[in-house]
């Protein structure tokens, strides 16, 4: 099996030429800083994205892709708004074949074709596979904590680390006059 290491990604553009795949397979590794959620809104990588890959070809027409990615990705909580860290790992596998013409109309999708991805001409575009992955592994409600308090809707404390700075007995209530009603026990 071939070795190949990333080096050098601009964007997170890197592509394999399929017919540049050996018979025994490409092993791809990377411990590089890639740039691949830069439009992802408050979601950023920190440091290196590392992992493996192997391609094999099936067939003219097939590549199988599989591999391991680990990142450290910094999301803003949806609650209180700090920046936390998650640690992002996982295995993957793509079977992936030459897209194929859009048809007109409506199509019935097979299984198979839910199994599988497309690649656009000749070249897979790894560094999306990886973007892919990475996104899949993110939340969709971002919590720094299960138990995160958020940000007073008053005064906009973070419950979090300091106390709320309303004034409690300036409560717009209708029953605020209530509290100075006495009430005698019959």
């Amino acid at each position: 099996m071939e070795f190949m290491t990333i080096k050098n990604i601009t964007g997170y553009r890197k592509n394999v030429t399929v017919d540049e795949i050996p018979a025994g397979g490409l092993a791809v590794h990377f411990d590089e800083p890639l740039n691949i959620l830069t439009d992802v809104d408050d979601c950023t990588i920190r440091g290196k994205v590392k992992g493996d890959i192997t391609l094999y070809r099936i067939n003219h027409d097939e590549t199988h892709l599989s591999g391991r990615i680990n990142a450290v990705v910094i999301l803003q909580c949806h609650r209180c708004l700090d920046a936390y860290e998650k640690e992002v790992e996982t295995d993957f596998t793509y079977l992936l074949k030459p897209e194929l013409p859009v048809a007109e109309g409506e199509l019935a999708l097979s299984s198979e074709d839910l199994e599988t991805a497309d690649y656009d001409g000749n070249e897979i575009e790894i560094g999306e596979k990886l973007r892919e992955q990475i996104l899949l592994q993110l939340p969709i409600r971002n919590l720094c904590k299960d138990n995160c308090r958020g940000l007073c809707p008053g005064c906009g404390a973070n419950l979090g680390k300091e106390e709320c700075r309303c004034r409690t007995d300036q409560v717009d209530s209708p029953f605020a006059v209530l509290k100075d009603l006495n009430v005698q026990s019959c």
